[in-house]
């Protein structure tokens, strides 16, 4: 694990945590001149002995200045390309490292605004300068990138997929919404929060399904002040819709201990009082019991009387406050799928 970095500040150079300061021209020049002068010694990034991987600071730090300077597909790919693809870069305290973090740090608003133009080049920069970052930068990668859910989750996928099993901290990238929102009351931070839900679940690729799946599964464990009646927190700590059952349903089944699996997963107990029936729908409503959708079949096994299996819920929305369910008993159980 990369040690904490503590960031240098040159003269002239307000440092703030999580947010950005406009590049003051004497130092760019400054730093660009000091860069140019200096000789180059390593071309490329190698992994130590430690798992982290030694990089380049001061050829770093040019390409970002070069990116700051003229923000552009050809200077993105370019930074890009000396980046670390795998690990994170070794911090060694040089002047070097400190001079390529203070220049991502004043040119990450033009990269943020690139990203919010939804420029693919840009936003695989976005995801693979975490490499080079730690704290209040990592924290600034968050927010833009998390952003971007709600512009074009497509996108947002796409670069995301193939970093899954990598990603730094998922939580914090889909679930950082930005200083906008620090002293917002609950009702905003988590109209947000299923904003961004309704997003991902739009997708339905079947190649970006796990880091969907995966993404919506960190953002389903909201602040407690998101889960309102008649949602009901579960064991998990997540929000779960209340359900409730039709009068003859609720005579032969029990359902319990849901999680957010495939949808939303619980277990079914049937005690065999009546026939199975031959299939069963449920419907999601609002807090204000208004419809959320069609009617929605549901997935559960052909069980025998004592047995108890798993019920999956494809919900549609991102957070139903209620899921009504019913069923039909015009002939033998009937194979969901």
């Amino acid at each position: 694990m990369a040690p904490a970095i503590t960031f240098s500040v040159a003269p002239g150079l307000p440092k703030t945590k999580g947010m950005w300061v406009p590049l003051r021209r004497p130092l760019l020049l400054g730093l660009t001149l000091l860069l140019l002068c200096a000789p180059l010694d390593v071309s490329a990034a190698s992994v130590t002995a430690t798992g982290d991987v030694a990089v380049d600071w001061h050829e770093l730090t040019l390409a970002i200045l070069k990116f700051h300077q003229d923000p552009s597909q050809k200077t993105v790919a370019a930074l890009r390309a000396i980046l670390p693809r795998e690990g994170h870069a070794r911090y060694d305290g040089s002047a070097d490292e400190d001079a390529a973090q203070e220049a991502l740090e004043v040119s990450l608003p033009l990269l943020e605004r690139r990203i919010s133009r939804q420029e693919r080049e840009s936003v695989a920069l976005g995801f693979d300068l975490y490499s080079i970052t730690d704290g209040a930068l990592s924290e600034d990668l968050d927010i833009m990138l998390g952003h971007l859910i709600t512009i074009n989750t497509t996108l947002f996928l796409e670069e995301l997929e193939p970093r899954l099993t990598k990603a730094h901290r998922l939580d914090a990238l889909v679930g950082n919404l930005g200083e906008e929102y620090v002293d917002q009351e609950d009702a905003v931070v988590c109209a947000e929060i299923y904003r961004r839900i309704d997003a991902l679940l739009a997708v339905q690729e079947p190649g970006l399904a796990e880091a969907r799946d995966a993404c919506i599964h960190e953002l389903r464990k909201p602040p407690p002040d998101c889960c309102p009646p008649p949602q009901e927190v579960g064991r998990d700590g997540f929000c779960f819709p209340h359900i409730e059952l039709s009068p003859r349903l609720s005579e032969i089944f029990v359902i319990s201990d849901c999680r957010w699996i495939s949808g939303m997963t619980c277990k079914i107990t049937y005690n065999g009082k009546s026939p199975l029936p031959s299939e069963v729908v449920f419907t999601e409503f609002d807090s204000y019991s208004k419809q959320l959708g069609p009617r929605t079949r549901l997935i559960y096994p052909n069980l025998a009387p004592g047995e108890r299996g798993a019920a999956t819920f494809f919900v549609r929305n991102a957070s139903p406050a209620r899921i009504v369910l019913d069923a039909a008993w015009d002939g033998p159980w009937k194979n969901p799928y």
